[in-house]
């Protein structure tokens, strides 16, 4: 089974995942991880194929992606920047996008996607196949 796993740039959205990768891996699944181009290297490092797709960018540089968001937290709305306009809109419509045309050759059957990382979902909806969210947290 081909499975692809999606997850915001960050070490938080990623970890979670590798365990259940990994298995999925081990049980002799093709398993590959979709995430922003400057995030490869964690990813290529966990030991998974990387598919880079949606806005390049990190979550540990927030201000560098997405200027806005500086105001957004003076006022207050940090947290609601991120989650609605950053994680809900624009990181979900450019990875469905990405993915549209990165999964032309190589199609999964399951996609496997962090609560935070919702390009993932529109996608599985789009290519008709099922989508897990697989959820935790690393401390």
């Amino acid at each position: 089974m081909r499975v692809l796993v999606t997850c915001q740039p960050a070490f938080g959205h990623l970890n979670p995942l590798v365990p259940l990768a990994r298995a999925l891996q081990s049980a002799g699944h093709d398993v590959r991880f979709a995430t922003a181009a400057s995030f490869s290297g964690p990813v290529k490092a966990a030991g998974f194929t990387m598919i880079p797709a949606g806005v390049d960018w990190l979550e540990s540089d927030i201000a560098g992606a997405f200027p806005e968001y500086v105001a957004h937290r003076a006022a207050g709305r940090g947290k609601w920047f991120v989650q609605s306009e950053i994680f809900a809109w624009h990181t979900a419509t450019a990875m469905a996008a990405s993915l549209a045309e990165a999964l032309v050759d190589w199609r999964p059957d399951l996609i496997v996607r962090e609560p935070w990382e919702i390009g993932g979902a529109i996608t599985a909806a789009n290519l008709s196949v099922g989508c897990a969210r697989c959820s935790g947290s690393v401390r």
